[in-house]
């Protein structure tokens, strides 16, 4: 796959997921597993951090997720695994300062 498709097709992913398309092709990305865990690669920050919330802050806005028994797996400087049940992941687009 060239370059370009790769770019389109992440385009097309943020949309149906109703991300901005730049939340994805500036770097940030989900990689959801069913509804157990993700993984998140990317710039970010915790803003929040629960057994029943996450709150992740990227350059373009705010990602939550809503579960169950969520628990942050492994984390290092621009990735983001955590596990438990996903029941709704939420984004919203005001950046940080």
């Amino acid at each position: 796959m060239g370059k370009k498709n790769g770019k389109r097709l992440r385009i097309q992913a943020a949309r149906a997921l109703e991300f901005p398309p730049e939340t994805i092709v500036a770097g940030v990305s989900l990689k959801l597993f069913d509804n157990t865990g993700c993984t998140v690669e990317g710039p970010y920050h915790i803003g929040t951090y629960s057994q029943t919330n996450l709150e992740l802050k990227t350059k373009f806005g705010s990602v939550y997720f809503t579960g169950r028994d969520i628990a942050i797996e492994y984390m290092a400087q621009n990735i983001l695994s955590f596990s438990g049940e996903i029941q709704k992941i939420e984004y919203r687009g005001f950046p940080i300062p």
